[in-house]
């Protein structure tokens, strides 16, 4: 009877102790050693993606969540899962992608476990070490993890507070050579017109090459230069023009009709103009006129200009090139008001094939002279000669200075 005793003794205590065992396994102690892995609902696996098999599907009902993952080894350690934790890479999950995982079918227990069901609690696979890396380097890591899927769900972007400007790109400003090619011409231009303030700038669009250049970034202001502008933008803003509006367009820049430009201005934005085709061409140094109603005050450079004529020759559209270029073509040697444009380039082409706009003011304090275009085969040299000069000398002193500078380009505009 007392070795009876003795043996049931024995056994209620070794069930009392495998009760006690399973218990503390359940409970998932935080005092677990680091070699051990212990996942709670929520924890994200080694992969980054929280609840999910290597082939990106979470364990579907009815699939073990609870598996031997690798046959035991040296360096295997203890895992415990409880219902709900995330499967670690290497996990085998099978079934239907986005199904939760089951709950963890146990056998009956009605006052303590059994050996099976305390076994089925214990599985082994490989250290955590052995997992393989994320996707992701450490600076790319997502700080939060609290939902399924956040770690491998893609940035959104925050919207943007207007949509990026559609069209071209700016092109890089014009000066591939570190030095222009003839600087003994631009000499020649300074010394041609000694009193007048310039911006001079000629480029050789095929070879690709500064030719002469003089203070290329001091601003003038831009007189009907502006017009190309008006032009371009009411192109890009309306589309194709109907007959009427096509010679308008023409008129302007041919005769530079300041009616057909006040038009333009007012009901195309005014400063706006400016601003639009700034942004698009990537003119660094044109700027709306102060008074918005002046459309002759806005503010340019040789530079700019230059970079003007070459988004239209090589960027802009080519219904739009087309147009422009008429409106070139259709140049009068007296312009709608009167004034004689023909100085500059078209009085000192000497045979070349030219098209170009001209600009003119008076008392702004001094006398504006602009004349700018394209010179040669093809449109080959882009030539533009900005110039001020004191009003005291009178106007034909003022053409007179501009036709000698233009004039000291000549030797420049021959293809080398």
């Amino acid at each position: 009877m007392t070795g009876r005793r003795h043996r049931v003794g024995i056994l209620l205590g070794a069930l009392l102790t495998l009760a006690l065992v399973a218990s503390a396994l359940l409970e998932a102690p935080a005092s677990l050693h680091s070699g051990q892995s212990v996942r709670t609902r929520g924890s994200p696996d080694p992969s980054g993606s929280p609840g999910t098999d290597q082939a990106g599907a979470r364990p579907s009902a009815g699939s073990p969540w609870l598996s031997a993952m690798a046959p035991l080894g040296p360096e295997s350690v203890l895992s415990v899962r409880t219902p709900g934790s995330h499967v670690p890479r290497g996990t085998w999950g099978t079934g239907t992608a986005g199904s939760a995982p089951s709950a963890l079918s146990m056998p009956s227990m009605p006052s303590m476990p059994s050996m099976d069901a305390i076994a089925s609690l214990l599985t082994l696979e490989p250290p955590l070490a052995s997992v393989p890396a994320p996707p992701w380097t450490a600076a790319e890591s997502p700080t939060d993890m609290s939902a399924a899927g956040a770690a491998s769900a893609p940035p959104v972007p925050a919207p943007s507070a207007r949509p990026s400007p559609q069209g071209p790109s700016p092109p890089a400003p014009y000066g591939p050579s570190p030095e222009p090619s003839r600087p003994d011409v631009a000499a020649a231009a300074r010394a041609a017109a000694p009193t007048a303030r310039l911006g001079l700038l000629v480029v050789d669009r095929v070879g690709g090459r500064t030719v002469a250049e003089l203070e290329p970034d001091r601003q003038f202001a831009s007189q009907s230069l502006v017009k190309l502008l008006m032009a371009m933008d009411w192109l890009l803003t309306h589309g194709p023009p109907d007959e009427e509006r096509r010679a308008r367009l023409v008129r302007m820049l041919g005769v530079s009709d300041d009616g057909v430009a006040d038009e333009l201005w007012s009901t195309n934005g005014g400063p706006d103009i400016v601003r639009r085709m700034s942004e698009r061409v990537g003119l660094r140094g044109t700027t709306p006129p102060a008074d918005p109603s002046m459309w002759g005050d806005t503010r340019t450079t040789a530079a700019d200009m230059a970079a003007l004529y070459r988004y239209l020759l090589e960027r802009a559209p080519r219904e739009h090139r087309d147009l422009v270029l008429d409106g070139l073509r259709a140049f009068s040697p007296t312009a709608a008001d009167g004034f004689r444009q023909a100085f500059g380039i078209p009085a000192v082409a000497q045979g070349r094939p030219w098209i170009g706009k001209q600009g003119w003011a008076c008392c702004l304090p001094g006398y504006a002279l602009h004349t700018t275009g394209l010179v040669g085969a093809d449109e080959r040299f882009v030539v533009v000669l900005l110039s001020e000069h004191p009003t005291a000398l009178g106007w034909s002193a003022a053409v007179t200075a501009v036709n000698a500078a233009t004039a000291a380009l000549a030797p420049a505009l021959t293809p080398s």
